[in-house]
């Protein structure tokens, strides 16, 4: 028998094979990893996914501030949990490899055996320190990354949870041993001799002969596994039953089965659910990569190996779960049940909001960029700013035009006004939020922008879309919906627990946002206009209130989202439809609505437009087409732009366009970062979408900076300091802080000396003396947040004659 290449063969014998004693390499580190290499790489993809990106440092930062000491220690528990199971079957595989016993004295007796040429020689180092490594690697990845996030007490708690964990693994042995001589001193035990190496466990170029051996190799790595059979049974049977019941659930998305499906996603903060979802894959596939391992996949071409050697376990995974999406419609968007309501055309809107707010109310069309949470707290803290401004006076927010996470600031926004008191039909005030309300609503809106739904995305990831990927296919064939239960719906399903809790926290009672999207239009209510990107074409898709066709549509090109669907959706599933970033979220699926159209498939809104103004600017203009006066504002949630200047001062953005800035010159350009040539169609392709909003800004400033008085206002949100706001979902209080002081809503003197703060401060105050010459009659005067600066701050005059104070201290700068 040949288990080999020709020439290469060794001799078998009956309970053994003769090995070569001279050779002194025969098993190196790198093969005992190959072996081991499902934890191995868990433990990397683990490591590059906390320590990497920076989001992930301000999410620790998030969870060492929260006060509940369950969520606190969820990502040590977590850590240790995946740094066991690491631990556990890279041990069990190895064995099994081997054929090793859990004892001390077999593997060392392998290692003397190997020097002989009894079995394959093996370096004591790494045999010892292989199967130890994870537990170890664990603890220093949580380590890191509580350093990078300044979390001292949670990477210690990590670390030390770690340690404690390695020291119970390196006693196991002696307390396996003193339970047995205490509790069992009459019985043998026959796991603690070093068996001859068996025939069976070695890899074999027939298929025929691998598919006897297969099931000898599967119950060797139960049986040598840590603790004996039961145990490694009982967590491979976990991990099936467990993966069984996700993809089963998967294959039926219906919304009944998405409440349990939330309860598991949200028991946990930050990376703990993706962190136990990753140890409880460690086990099937560190099994099926040890079962396949005794196949031999590769061609030998005149002595020399062509192919694969190993069947590739988790390569498959990623391809298969990759390219079914694209042939199979997985992910099609939620719906509510029924047909779509009758929405009105924009006229009638219009003439509806003018007779609720009054005929001479100004219209506000607010613009609020993407930007995850960064940019749904923004936008959520610059309607606050414009309501407080406009208090008093004859102005209202008409419209609200979102893209990707500025849309949940809207959401959370609308759904605070739509369930306020109604007022008098024709007074301005009956169009803004209520002053009782202002102060339960930042509440709200801070807990809602910076409470976590990263965690429950990755976990959605792992436990639906992965099983998904490879069964779903099944049931879509036949036709079966595959709408909701996967990640996006994760996602979407943790806003909605969220915004509950958070009402709860600000003694709200809110819209839910598991209520249907047309519940938040009405006469008194802005428009909320959401954009997303079609995929296929590169084509904008409007998700909005009223229907489109004739003069009253003025969005050239665009696409009716609900049109398309034939029904309304969700609040929440409205908030993630402008905001599928790809690969992050799958491509959200509008089927089509009759047979034979073609359906969409919609990425994030940001691929076309990530400010939203061009919307917002179509809509204006389209207002001064009938007579009225609008005012535009853009709400930029960038989180980037600060650093050290000049004299040590922070430099202005180029990204800042505002009325009064300097005018552009188009032979000196922007301030940039020279890229490797070879990114070229990568930084290419995205930084277009900056130039395109630069565009739209100038475009603005240019139209509505013109007129008489100042109708376009530009809200930036610059970073903290010279620490970006990260982009994620999830914000730490600090950096919720931030973001709401950014918009005027802070102590007095707080961070004065930012120039984004202070720009923005200057940019409230323009609107508000804009405002002022059409206030409302018997109107009160404008309420006090409570948090808000009661003492002047000094607007730097735009632009200044001093070239060096337009470096230093102009937030609006060249661009």
């Amino acid at each position: 028998m040949q288990n080999g290449p020709p020439g290469k063969s060794r001799t078998a014998i009956i309970r053994g094979i003769k090995h070569d004693a001279g050779r002194r390499d025969d098993i190196s580190w790198m093969s005992l990893i190959r072996t081991a290499r499902v934890p191995f790489a868990f433990q990397a993809l683990v490591a590059a996914g906390l320590l990497l990106p920076p989001q992930m440092r301000d999410m620790l930062a998030a969870l060492a501030e929260t006060h509940a000491w369950r969520a606190w220690a969820a990502f040590p528990a977590s850590m240790a949990v995946f740094g066991f199971l690491s631990w556990y079957w890279a041990r069990a595989t190895l064995s099994a490899r081997f054929d090793l016993p859990d004892t001390r004295h077999a593997w060392d007796e392998a290692v003397e055996l190997g020097r002989h040429g009894e079995r394959p020689f093996v370096r004591e180092a790494p045999l010892h320190i292989v199967p130890q490594a994870p537990i170890p690697l664990a603890g220093i990845t949580g380590l890191l990354l509580a350093l990078q996030s300044g979390a001292l007490g949670l990477g210690v708690a990590t670390l030390v949870s770690l340690l404690a964990l390695w020291f119970l693994v390196d006693r196991r042995r002696r307390m396996r041993d003193w339970v047995r001589r205490t509790l069992m001193p009459g019985r043998v035990f026959l796991d603690v001799k070093l068996p001859h190496e068996m025939v069976r466990l070695r890899s074999t170029y027939s298929l025929r002969i691998w598919l006897r051996r297969a099931p000898f190799r599967f119950r060797k790595v139960l049986q040598r596994a840590p603790g004996g059979v039961w145990p490694a049974s009982l967590l491979l049977a976990l991990s099936v039953a467990v993966f069984s019941v996700t993809a089963a659930a998967s294959c039926f998305p219906a919304a009944r089965l998405d409440d349990p499906r939330n309860l598991i996603w949200t028991i946990w903060r930050g990376p703990t659910p993706v962190l136990l979802a990753c140890a409880l894959m460690l086990g099937p596939l560190s099994a099926a990569s040890f079962v396949l391992d005794g196949l031999h996949m590769a061609v030998w071409v005149r002595g020399a190996p062509v192919g694969v050697r190993r069947p590739p376990i988790i390569s498959t995974l990623l391809v298969v779960s990759l390219l079914i999406p694209g042939f199979v419609n997985l992910h099609a968007m939620r719906t509510v049940p029924g047909p779509l309501p009758v929405r009105p055309t924009l006229a009638a809107h219009w003439q509806a909001w003018q007779a609720a707010c009054g005929s001479h109310t100004r219209p506000v069309v607010v613009a609020i960029s993407g930007g995850a949470a960064r940019a749904a707290l923004w936008g959520a803290a610059v309607l606050a700013e414009i309501d407080l401004q406009a208090d008093g006076r004859n102005a209202a927010i008409f419209a609200i035009s979102t893209v990707s996470g500025g849309s949940l600031g809207a959401a959370s926004y609308l759904s605070v006004r739509a369930t306020s008191p109604p007022g008098a039909a024709g007074d301005p005030a009956a169009c803004r939020l209520p002053p009782a309300l202002q102060t339960p609503f930042k509440t709200y809106a801070e807990e809602l922008g910076a409470a976590d739904a990263i965690g429950p995305l990755l976990a959605g990831f792992v436990l639906s879309d992965v099983p998904r990927s490879l069964i779903g296919w099944a049931p879509a064939l036949f036709g079966a919906p595959m709408r909701g239960g996967d990640r996006a719906a994760a996602l979407e399903r943790a806003f909605e627990a969220n915004a509950q809790r958070a009402a709860r926290h600000a003694g709200l009672r809110p819209t839910r946002l598991d209520a249907p999207y047309l519940s938040l239009a009405a006469p008194a209510m802005p428009l909320w206009i959401g954009l997303a990107t079609e995929r296929d074409t590169g084509g904008r898709v409007l998700l909005t209130p009223v229907q489109g066709g004739g003069q009253a549509w003025p969005f050239e090109g665009a696409v009716d989202l609900l049109a398309q669907l034939g029904a309304d959706i969700p609040i929440s599933t409205a908030v993630n439809a402008t905001g599928r970033f790809p690969l992050l979220e799958p491509s959200a699926v509008a089927p089509p609505l009759h047979h034979g159209q073609d359906g969409l498939a919609l990425i994030d809104g940001g691929y076309y437009d990530q400010s939203g103004l061009e919307t917002a600017l179509e809509l204006a203009e389209w207002l001064r087409r009938q007579g009225a006066s609008p005012i535009l504002v853009a709400a930029t949630g960038s989180g980037y732009g600060n650093g050290l200047g000049v004299h040590g001062t922070r430099s202005p953005s180029d990204d800042i366009v505002r009325c009064g800035a300097e005018d552009f010159r188009p032979e000196q350009p922007p301030t940039t970062e020279m890229a490797a040539d070879v990114l070229a169609p990568l930084v290419g392709l995205n930084q277009a979408r900056a130039g395109h909003v630069d565009a739209l800004l100038r475009r603005a400033r240019a139209t509505w900076c013109a007129s008489p008085s100042q109708n376009f206002f530009h809200f930036y949100l610059g970073a903290r300091g010279e620490e970006p706001v990260p982009l994620n979902w999830v914000l730490s209080r600090q950096m919720a802080d931030h973001v709401w002081l950014s918009a005027g809503h802070g102590p007095a003197g707080a961070e004065s000396e930012d120039t984004f703060v202070r720009t923005n401060r200057c940019e409230a105050e323009r609107l508000g003396g804009v405002l002022q010459a059409s206030k409302a009659r018997g109107s009160a005067p404008a309420p006090s947040w409570g948090l808000r600066p009661q003492t002047p701050i000094l607007c730097v005059p735009s632009p200044p004659s001093d070239p060096s104070q337009q470096t230093a201290l102009v937030g609006a700068a060249r661009r």
